[in-house]
């Protein structure tokens, strides 16, 4: 490992106080990572519908550091079962199930609810998870990011009609932004995305909360997903937010596709068992409408 993958040089990635590990080839004192390979397949076949109307929005270029607040999507009615699993709050709403009645008197059932799965803390996503210029952590560098959360134990169908989450920092406007599920085996998520890429506009990758419609329908009892974007050549930077919270294995992972330190090349590595600053998990929540 060459000094500026340990992070001697002004250039840093993911940085853990004055000495950082920037290669999270890292296997000192911390687990090591695991990785998929760029010839890793999912495990479970699925098939996916996605639909999307955008509007091309130009965001303002340069550095931004100011994250924006939380919004929520809107339903009748909510109830929330919130735990705490090992330092991890995991918060699940759904809407009621009513009826409503026709014109010859009898009763139809409203749709069935959606599932919220999350994993982050409300309140908590300030700071983001990117490589960055020491000591400040919202000064960005120029590379493509590939942050993905992990969610197990779901019910086999079901459609993915919402994502959420917060842009902490970008570096101009970070390019080629785009929504990816991919499949997860238990260890990382897949290589290659399971599902079409959902394609968003400059002003779904600014910084603050946003909240995107998809369609997409799987049969897979785990998957995980999150966005890319950003790109070196473009000089162009994207930092998705994280919370304070480490985050149990084989949850959050990420990839990134820059130069020197900040660069995992085709492998996606596992937040828990890496040094890296924030450890944290990354603020992504998702809606699933089971079929």
């Amino acid at each position: 490992m060459d000094d500026r993958a340990l992070g001697r040089s002004p250039l840093v990635l993911l940085v853990v106080a004055a000495c950082s590990l920037d290669n999270p080839a890292y296997t000192g004192d911390e687990t090591d990572a695991t990785a998929s390979s760029a010839t890793t397949s999912a495990s479970a076949s699925a098939s996916a519908s996605a639909s999307a109307s955008a509007s091309s929005t130009s965001a303002t270029t340069g550095e931004t550091t100011t994250a924006g607040t939380d919004s929520g999507a809107g339903a009748s009615s909510t109830t929330t079962d919130a735990t705490a699993t090992t330092g991890v709050t995991t918060a699940i709403s759904t809407t009621d199930l009513t009826t409503s009645g026709t014109s010859d008197g009898s009763t139809t059932e409203a749709p069935q609810p959606a599932m919220r799965l999350q994993h982050y803390a409300d309140g908590k996503c300030n700071l983001p998870l990117w490589c960055y210029y020491e000591p400040d952590i919202m000064n960005g560098q120029a590379a493509r990011m590939f942050p993905q959360e992990c969610f197990t134990g779901l019910p086999p169908t079901y459609r993915i009609s919402r994502i959420g989450y917060q842009v902490a920092a970008t570096r101009k406007s970070p390019s080629n932004p785009v929504v990816e599920v991919r499949g997860f085996d238990g260890n990382a998520p897949s290589a290659d995305p399971i599902l079409p890429p959902f394609s968003l506009t400059d002003a779904d990758v600014s910084p603050g909360y946003h909240e995107v419609d998809l369609d997409y329908l799987l049969q897979v009892e785990s998957f995980c997903i999150g966005l890319a974007a950003g790109d070196l050549a473009m000089d162009t930077g994207f930092g998705l937010a994280v919370d304070d919270i480490p985050p149990p294995g084989h949850q959050s992972f990420y990839r990134v596709n820059g130069s020197g330190g900040c660069n995992t090349g085709a492998a996606f590595y596992d937040i828990a068992a890496v040094a890296v600053y924030p450890k944290a998990q990354w603020c992504i929540d998702v809606d699933i409408i089971p079929l």
